[in-house]
């Protein structure tokens, strides 16, 4: 009897914590740097910021991006504190950009910005970007924009019809918990009574 009771016990926890964890209460994955915007029309242009946080117990020295190839970079925030270095191809076009100099602390970010004009065509890019630690250490990331149609609105449209069957899902998940829940506390209230 006190096995069932202490089975019962197991599979209400797991029950709860997989009904938190549908209602998205769930741990965050850990960061990593990020391009914003995510979306934006071909052919305009934009201020990128690249957002770099340091979640590590030693602080980030040094941030560097790699620009895809069909990007033209204008200008760059400029920010004294970090020093900046850029590359750029035999034609003159900014290929890659480094700070350093300064440092973001550990469980703080910074965001680097930059005013770039988007290519023509429509599709996914990945920025490759390097994150330098004051331990000498290096982690490497690969952030994507996406560059739309020429009106935004397949895209857009896209987004909302995934939010919503997110959505639905997410009530479907919750749902299921709550029921996974009952069926828990009924077999406890059937393992007492009995």
């Amino acid at each position: 009897m006190l096995f069932m009771k202490r089975r019962a016990l197991v599979y209400l926890v797991v029950a709860l914590l997989w009904a938190l964890a549908s209602a998205g209460l769930a741990v965050p994955a850990a960061a990593h740097i990020d391009i914003r915007p995510l979306e934006s029309p071909p052919e305009i242009w934009q201020i990128y910021s690249l957002v770099v946080p340091t979640e590590d117990d030693s602080p980030t020295v040094k941030v560097e991006l790699r620009i895809p190839a069909t990007f033209e970079i204008e200008a760059i925030h400029h920010d004294p504190a970090w020093r900046l270095n850029t590359t750029r191809n035999p034609q003159g076009m900014v290929t890659s950009i480094a700070w350093s100099g300064s440092s973001i602390p550990t469980l703080t970010f910074k965001e680097f910005k930059f005013f770039a004009k988007n290519p023509k065509a429509p599709g996914v890019y990945k920025w490759e970007t390097g994150q330098t630690f004051a331990d000498g250490r290096r982690s490497a990331w690969t952030a994507q924009s996406r560059v739309t149609g020429a009106s935004g609105g397949p895209g857009i449209e896209l987004a909302v019809k995934a939010a919503e069957q997110a959505t639905t899902l997410s009530y479907l998940a919750i749902a299921l918990g709550v029921v996974m829940i009952l069926v828990v506390l009924v077999g406890l209230l059937r393992g007492a009574s009995g």
